[in-house]
């Protein structure tokens, strides 16, 4: 928002989405960008090291009832370039505008998001184990996506033609 003329001292800034207050009305807490239909608006974080990645947990903008149009609609999550959710994109729950303090608007997509995935499709995305002392177990394990960088692109709004934002995003191992 900063680059916007007028908007130089907004306080909705990319450190909000890791700050750890994700469940709040409260604006100085949250992220927002222009949003341009068609445009790719793109979150890229790069870990410095391989980590292992099992869900992102979205928190939708919640500034307010009519603001809560402003979040994210549909997002599409890579690891390393490597799509980890269908192509068309996860529909991520629109906030309610509102909090109640028994109320937790957090939204887990665990990853691989396996739902209209094939099972070959879903391999790809994982590493097998390089350690020889593995065990021997009689079942397979759901393999996570292991990478160096997320990638998320947000694609559309639940309806505000020039904003798109989120409350917060955490990454769980």
């Amino acid at each position: 928002m900063n680059c916007i003329p007028g908007h130089g001292q907004d306080h909705r800034t990319l450190e909000k989405l890791f700050n750890g207050k994700n469940n709040t009305t409260d604006d100085r807490n949250m992220w927002l960008i222009p949003f341009n239909k068609g445009e790719n608006h793109t979150l890229t974080i790069d870990f410095g090291t391989i980590k292992t990645i099992t869900a992102v947990r979205f928190f939708n903008y919640n500034k307010s009832l009519e603001d809560s149009l402003r979040g994210a609609k549909q997002v599409i999550i890579k690891v390393d370039e490597k799509l980890v959710t269908p192509k068309k994109g996860i529909t991520l729950r629109k906030a309610p505008g509102f909090i109640e303090p028994e109320l937790d608007i957090g939204q887990d997509i665990k990853l691989p998001f396996m739902q209209g995935w094939a099972t070959d499709a879903i391999m790809p995305l994982q590493r097998m184990s390089k350690n020889p002392m593995s065990l021997f177990q009689e079942y397979e394990t759901i393999g996570m996506p292991i990478g160096f960088c997320v990638r998320i692109n947000l694609y559309s709004t639940y309806g505000d033609f020039y904003y798109i934002g989120l409350n917060g995003i955490e990454l769980l191992d």
